[in-house]
């Protein structure tokens, strides 16, 4: 297992620019995480997050102990953390809460979405699509990607559902990395398509139903992998 579970050569984010540090350095960290650049089971150290978002150690130890309570790492011994490595079952529960809380973030969204934050959805989803034609990395999809549902759940204007919804990625985003990345967008492409025309036409039973078609897309590929890896196949959700 490499030690620090970065999956590829090149993935270093960009160094944090000034301003609130501490904070800073906690979003870049659930950026890496939810994104799936740490694989499940890594180990890591304060030294080698600190070296991956550019900063010294201090704010990366304020910004660890956050993301303990919130499962993102884990402590263990010799004061090393790591990434956990959810089970199928585990992976399931995180799922079901999904499909309930991110439908409804979309289903409100074509709601209250103003023109502009759709345009703006739109244009990230044209950057995904060019991203993935032109052999894009894992780490540019997965941002955009990201950038795509979190760009539709804040236009829902329900702060509380988003932030829940953002602990449920940081949860489960190292799963990414058993999504292969060209299947995972063009199978994603056609949905996200979906969503945008729910949201555009203002139907957020479309956006909603189409959200949830997107995750049971990917969650199909998670969990033939972590079934492969020893848990029983069973129903998604």
């Amino acid at each position: 297992m490499a030690r620090d579970g970065i999956g590829g050569v090149g993935l270093a984010a960009s160094p944090v620019e000034r301003g609130s540090l501490h904070l800073q350095v906690y979003r870049k960290l659930c950026e890496v995480i939810s994104t799936g650049e740490l694989q499940p089971g890594a180990e890591v150290t304060l030294a080698s997050l600190a070296e991956l978002v550019g900063t010294s150690a201090m704010p990366v130890r304020d910004a660890v102990r956050r993301l303990i309570g919130e499962r993102a790492l884990e402590l263990r011994p010799g004061r090393r953390f790591g990434v956990p490595r959810l089970s199928a079952d585990q992976y399931r529960e995180i799922l079901r809460i999904r499909l309930l809380l991110e439908a409804e973030a979309a289903r409100v969204a074509a709601e209250r979405i103003a023109d502009d934050e759709l345009a703006g959805i739109k244009r990230v989803q044209e950057e995904l699509a060019h991203s993935d034609r032109a052999g894009g990395t894992r780490r540019e999809l997965w941002t955009l990607n990201r950038q795509f549902h979190f760009g539709i759940y804040e236009a829902a204007r329900l702060p509380q559902l988003c932030s829940m919804i953002a602990g449920l990625w940081l949860q489960m985003g190292p799963l990414f990395n058993h999504l292969a990345v060209d299947i995972g967008t063009r199978r994603a492409a056609g949905y996200h398509e979906m969503i945008l025309s729910g949201l555009e036409r203002r139907d957020g039973e479309a956006a909603a139903e189409a959200m949830r078609n997107d995750l049971l897309s990917a969650a199909e590929q998670i969990l033939e992998q972590l079934s492969e890896s020893g848990s029983a196949t069973r129903k998604i959700a």
